[in-house]
């Protein structure tokens, strides 16, 4: 697949760090589209974690993931030659070795972000993603660690048995909410906190396409002025 990335500067990457093999080596980075030198050779910003800029080293091999209009989510991958530093700005020549490919995946980038949940345990039993779910309990309190367009970690102050179904309200904003219906995948005991408190791994298992497509957009939102903020203070 031939994609012409002049027309697309300034947009958003996941970056991935692999081996030889093409394996994913640690986690996912944001970063963007700077420049062109010609067909074969871009500049990406240094990527960012935990508001710091990660100075990847020249050689590494990386995987650029990216969502496009026409094609939807696509890849390539590369290795980075050199680095580079323009005033403020940090930036990786990426040399592409590799064919563009098209990829299915929903869950986009995992945020680091605290957003306040309401949620309901469906009595401790699990549902497909095709019954109706049993009678939910009574509303509580939580909050996330990080959420993707699949999944999320929120803390609860209860402890839920693996494999449970859980009916969850993410809000975003203030004025803006999302509804999922959620399998545990995890439930760990968090230590060095003073009330027991429980950290949930969860996975979408139900989310309509409208708040899926609102969720996403604010994962990208916020990792596009988490970018901007990171370049602007060095």
């Amino acid at each position: 697949m031939k994609i012409n990335l002049r027309s697309k500067l300034g947009i958003k990457l996941e970056l991935e760090l692999i081996n030889s093999l093409g394996q994913k080596i640690g986690q996912s980075y944001i970063s963007q589209l700077i420049d062109m030198s010609d067909d074969q050779t871009i500049k990406i910003a240094a990527p960012i974690h935990e508001s710091r800029l990660m100075l990847i080293t020249p050689g590494t091999r990386i995987r650029a993931i990216f969502l496009d209009e026409k094609h939807g989510l696509l890849s390539f991958q590369g290795a980075i030659t050199h680095r580079e530093r323009t005033e403020s700005i940090i930036s990786l020549h990426v040399k592409i070795d590799g064919e563009f490919e098209k990829i299915q995946r929903r869950n986009y980038f995992r945020l680091d972000t605290l957003l306040n949940v309401t949620y309901c345990l469906y009595n401790g039993e699990a549902i497909d993603d095709k019954s109706a779910p049993p009678e939910p309990s009574p509303v509580k309190k939580g909050i996330t660690r990080n959420i993707s367009g699949n999944g999320a970690s929120i803390v609860i102050e209860e402890e839920v048995v693996k494999g449970s179904s859980i009916d969850l309200t993410i809000w975003l904003t203030r004025e803006t909410s999302i509804k999922v219906i959620a399998k545990v995948i995890r439930c760990t005991l968090l230590e060095n906190t003073r009330d027991k408190k429980y950290e949930l791994g969860l996975y979408f298992m139900k989310i309509s396409q409208k708040d899926q497509d609102v969720l996403v957009k604010h994962i990208f939102d916020q990792q596009r002025l988490l970018l901007k903020n990171s370049i602007a203070e060095k």
